[in-house]
This record gives structure tokens, C-alpha cells and sequence, in this order.
């Protein structure tokens, strides 16, 4: 941990990875976390975090699911993430529905998207987190503001193919 607040998340990483592979879920959660929030994926083949995040999901922490959607993302292994997102869905992990929202307006399915965007807001609106300082507050409204436009947006592109649907008929 001294590491870590001495600001050498390589050095951090590494200890935290001993202590994972000994079994420590604590450790392995702070090690994904350094690995996501201090950019390592140039330092640290994105394998590795996978392991941990296998070894994660095989003790039963299902959120690893998420993590691992998100770097097959970033590695533009779209099906594989999709994969590992409907399975963290079906698992109970929420955060899940975004990206998948994001996908199935990609692919233009608009009122699957509207669905798990829907779901998602609600969810996030029940789990509001207290925030103390103003530029969280901030941070919390510009988020809900760009949701709830992804919303409308997908809301208005489904009422724009139901009326060419009809049109067509």
C-alpha cells in the first residue's frame, strides 16, 4: 500500500498481483483498479489483468465480468465484450447495461437499447451516492444531463422508425 500512495502504481501493481495470486480478493480488486485508473495497459499486457479477473469471477466476484467486457472493448473485440456483458448482466451487475444499450443502438436495435438504457437511469437512481464536495454534485448532473439525452435520442430514433414502418406498409 505504500506504494500505491507514494504514487509508483507499477510498484503497487506488482504487490498487489503477489498478494492476488496468493488468493486475497482485496488485492485483486486494487489491482484492477490501479491496472484501469493509472492507464498500465501500455506497461502491462492486458493477459495478465485477465487472469486476475478470471481468477476474480471463478471466486464468485461477478463484477470482474464488466472489467473484462471492457478490455476486450478496448481491444475492439466487440462480440467478445457483448459476451462477457450479457453474462455479467445475467449475473446481477448493472453497469452492464449501458454498454450493451450502446451496442444495440450501434447495431440499430433502438428499442432494445431504450430498454437498457431505461433500466440503467432507474438503477442509477436508486443507488445516488451522497455527494459532499460541489464538484462532484457537478460531476452527478452533467452525467444524468448526457444519460438522459442518449435516452431521448434513442427515445425519438424509435418513434422515427416505427412512423417509416408504417410508412412502408
Amino acid at each position: 500500500m505504500d506504494y500505491y500512495l507514494e504514487k509508483d502504481y507499477l510498484k503497487a501493481f506488482y504487490t498487489y498481483a503477489l498478494a492476488s495470486y496468493e488468493g486475497y480478493e482485496i488485492a485483486q480488486n486494487n489491482l484492477v483498479y490501479i491496472y484501469r485508473t493509472n492507464k498500465l495497459n501500455n506497461v502491462i499486457h492486458p493477459r495478465k489483468i485477465m487472469l486476475v479477473l478470471n481468477l476474480l469471477y471463478k471466486q464468485g466476484n461477478y463484477k470482474a465480468l464488466y472489467e473484462m467486457g471492457e478490455i476486450y472493448k478496448e481491444q475492439n473485440k466487440e462480440e467478445l465484450s457483448v459476451s462477457y456483458y450479457k453474462l455479467g448482466l445475467k449475473k446481477g451487475d448493472l453497469r452492464n447495461l449501458l454498454p450493451l444499450s450502446m451496442y444495440y443502438e450501434k447495431h440499430k436495435d433502438h428499442d432494445r437499447a431504450l430498454k437498457y438504457m431505461n433500466y440503467f437511469i432507474k438503477q442509477r437512481n436508486r443507488e445516488k451516492e451522497i455527494s459532499n464536495t460541489k464538484l462532484e454534485k457537478i460531476k452527478n448532473v452533467l452525467e444524468s444531463t448526457l444519460l438522459y439525452f442518449r435516452k431521448y435520442k434513442l427515445f425519438f430514433k424509435n418513434m422515427y422508425n416505427f412512423k417509416q414502418k408504417n410508412k412502408v406498409q
